[in-house]
């Protein structure tokens, strides 16, 4: 039997919760955050997972888009770069990778991932412009390695690698007159990324076998002239890829 500290009888104005008792308020907060599973069934309620781990909740109603949630994370998260992110769903699947999908701005789902969807070519100049958005895809980054979610494509010595730099900057501050800072490594973690296609959506994909997410290469986005999507009905899109007439 698991004996839980609680707060059971929720104050109708939180608000006033906070100025009566920040702490109290504080625990609340911690307490409706970690739920897994009540905020999924609860009607108006969309939960975001966070890159670091966290989660938010919204109160929703028919005239909240996906815009507006990623206005309010901007403000909460103190992002300045906010157009490389978006809200983005993931897709599970038995016995094949997790996909994640982009969400349009009008549509609202019961949970979805605040993710940076616009990678940028430089990771260093994102840090100059946006040390909060930096630090997130570092995170993103990081989670996407371990999740597996460039597949065959991140080779074994380039996994090392990254691994390597990770433990690297978990213990830099541990050591005495370091060779690289923590953002430095960071940055390198982020460089030896960019060389894979995958990273940042540089390719597109034709999925052959849904089972074993067998791809075939379309094209590389450095080809792609000009992109356009026409919805044929209320669930599906057709996306046209026009290409730069180029041998490969």
């Amino acid at each position: 039997m698991k004996c839980f500290f609680h707060i059971s009888f929720v104050p109708k104005d939180p608000v006033e919760l906070l100025r009566r008792d920040a702490v109290a308020f504080e625990y609340l907060y911690v307490q409706e955050t970690v739920k897994d599973n009540s905020l999924l069934f609860m009607p108006n309620v969309l939960k975001v997972y966070l890159e670091n781990g966290q989660t938010k909740s919204f109160k929703f109603d028919n005239n909240t888009s996906i815009k507006d949630v990623i206005s309010t994370l901007q403000e909460k998260l103190s992002i300045k770069s906010i157009e490389h992110f978006s809200l983005m769903l993931e897709h599970r699947a038995e016995g094949s990778a997790s996909k994640l999908m982009l969400l349009h701005e009008q549509e609202m789902l019961a949970q979805c991932f605040f993710r940076i969807s616009f990678v940028p070519k430089d990771p260093v100049e994102l840090l100059r412009r946006d040390a909060v958005a930096f630090e997130y895809l570092y995170v993103q980054s990081c989670n996407d390695v371990v999740l597996e979610r460039f597949g065959s494509e991140l080779k074994y010595d380039t996994a090392l690698r990254l691994a390597a730099l990770q433990m690297y900057i978990l213990t830099v501050n541990t050591k005495q007159s370091p060779k690289l800072t923590a953002l430095q490594a960071k940055v390198h973690y982020l460089k030896y990324l960019s060389d894979l296609r995958l990273y940042g959506g540089r390719v597109f994909n034709h999925v052959i076998n849904t089972k074993t997410s067998l791809v075939a290469l379309l094209a590389d986005f450095s080809h792609v002239n000009r992109i356009e999507m026409y919805a044929e009905d209320e669930k599906t899109v057709r996306v046209e890829l026009h290409v730069l007439d180029v041998k490969v």
